[in-house]
């Protein structure tokens, strides 16, 4: 039997938290898995991983809207096959307002691999920024 009460006062610590985000337009979302889930950090065959993306918007505007992305992270840090870790940062300038975003951010993931021949696995992770 499941107590509702621990339940009812965990969620309502989590309901009152406040969160904010930028919401970056990179259209080809799968190129830039830094910015898609934390827990993509280290899902990769290799030991490291840097990546870019760059994004123009409205050239026509007189000035367009312009958000650059950089990223890397690493598998088995720390000598430890599951554990991986990674960093984030993008500047996002929005046209002649010059509203600037600047978001710099680090992850973690724990890769737990299910099935060696389908490289299948589960992953949890976590971004801090």
């Amino acid at each position: 039997m499941i107590r509702t009460r621990p339940l009812l006062a965990l969620f309502g610590l989590l309901a009152g938290l406040t969160l904010h985000s930028q919401d970056i337009h990179f259209s080809q979302y799968f190129n830039t898995p830094h910015a898609l889930n934390p827990a993509t950090t280290g899902v990769f065959d290799g030991d490291y991983r840097l990546g870019a993306a760059f994004r123009q918007q409205w050239r026509s505007v007189t000035e367009p809207y312009r958000t650059f992305g950089l990223g890397g992270d690493m598998a088995r840090v720390a000598g430890i096959p599951q554990l991986s870790g990674g960093l984030w940062l993008f500047n996002d300038r929005a046209g002649d307002s010059r509203l600037n975003t600047f978001h710099a951010s680090l992850s973690t993931a724990w890769n737990q691999q299910l099935d060696v021949q389908r490289g299948q696995r589960v992953s949890v992770g976590l971004r801090v920024g």
